[in-house]
């Protein structure tokens, strides 16, 4: 009986990893549109953003959804529109407001990295800044 367990027990240890992977669905912004996405070919920009501690943005919008995962950190979000202000923490997902003039900055001391997904149609930005 025990070599059959002890048998069992060095095959599982000596079994690879399997894959893991969670996911997130969203169909709607966090101030609650619908993802629109644009028509006709992409541009598909992906980069990590990194907001040290004390950084407030300027205010800005997107014309196209921006997909955001936090890496590492903090960071809060708000919008003008409706005064939504909402924060996201590491291992959590967001998709940003379209069209909504908003600012982000840090929660804490330690500063937030964010890896960020744009599709927007080719040569058009994602970013517009506020102009005073």
């Amino acid at each position: 009986m025990f070599p059959a367990l002890f048998a069992a027990v060095a095959l599982a240890a000596a079994a690879p990893a399997q894959p893991t992977s969670s996911a997130v669905k969203f169909d709607q912004t966090i101030t609650g549109q619908p993802v629109i996405l644009p028509q006709g070919p992409v541009a598909v920009e992906v980069r990590v953003s990194e907001f040290p501690a004390g950084f407030k943005g300027p205010v800005h919008k997107q014309p196209y959804a921006r997909y955001a995962y936090i890496l590492s950190g903090r960071l809060r979000v708000h919008y003008e529109d409706g005064g939504v202000t909402k924060e996201f923490g590491q291992g959590e997902a967001m998709i940003e407001g379209i069209d909504q003039w908003h600012w982000v900055e840090p929660v804490g001391s330690e500063g937030v990295k964010v890896l960020v997904i744009d599709q927007t149609p080719p040569g058009a930005a994602n970013v517009v800044i506020r102009r005073p």
